[in-house]
């Protein structure tokens, strides 16, 4: 599968662009394509170090790569972003290791469903609503895009236990690296649409409306 809105990183995304019957499973991709990789991680992740090892075991084993993530980064803090969220850390490395990248920035200002309940938006500091749901359902958008393999670097938050639910049940391999050994749910190094892990709460959105697995296709629009 070739994906639309494919593009090497820079600060901004593109707009997720892919187009199947609603309910269908992800493909995997094969062939002599470059491995495509699906990543997600927390915005609290700060272990540059270990991300950045993961990625290059990948690239060790597969030169012809392209990395795919939600581009959730860290706010700049006196013009430059610290180095924080799992996100911007393998964005980082993509363009250090020139890796092809495509970045698909979720779409918070707009519902990402017809459907969302009435009042569901929330507020930010500034006044600005914004739709809880759009992470999730930008998780989904990329599963359907395919992928090799998913990479996880799970943090605090439920978005990436989300994208990894997504991505096992479409029948994408799931490695995650989970950040303490505490954090690993039954000890399991590989996730798999036939394991229990998937019932397991930590792999579970916070909202049940977030599951993006059957809704129709939406694409979502480049947001600041």
């Amino acid at each position: 599968m070739t994906p639309q809105g494919s593009r090497t990183g820079t600060d901004s995304g593109p707009v997720c662009s892919a187009s199947r019957t609603p309910g269908q499973a992800a493909q995997v991709v094969s062939g002599h394509q470059p491995w495509r990789v699906l990543a997600t991680g927390g915005r609290d992740r700060e272990d540059k170090p270990r991300i950045w090892a993961a990625f290059d075991d990948i690239l060790t084993l597969h030169p012809q790569l392209t990395v795919v993530q939600g581009a959730a980064y860290p706010r700049p803090e006196c013009g430059v972003r610290p180095d924080r969220s799992a996100d911007w850390l393998i964005h980082l490395w993509c363009e250090r290791n020139n890796v092809t990248e495509e970045e698909h920035p979720a779409d918070w200002d707009t519902c990402s469903t017809p459907n969302c309940t009435p009042n569901h938006r929330r507020t930010r500091r500034d006044g600005s609503t914004y739709c809880p749901d759009a992470g999730f359902w930008r998780n989904g958008e990329m599963v359907k895009l395919g992928a090799n393999e998913c990479v996880a670097f799970p943090g605090k938050g439920g978005g990436t236990r989300d994208c990894m639910r997504q991505a096992a049940a479409a029948g994408i391999p799931v490695r995650p690296h989970w950040l303490t050994p505490a954090d690993r749910p039954g000890g399991g190094h590989m996730v798999t649409s036939s394991m229990p892990l998937l019932q397991d709460p930590l792999f579970q959105a916070p909202d049940t409306r977030a599951s993006a697995i059957n809704r129709p296709f939406r694409s979502i629009t480049q947001h600041d």
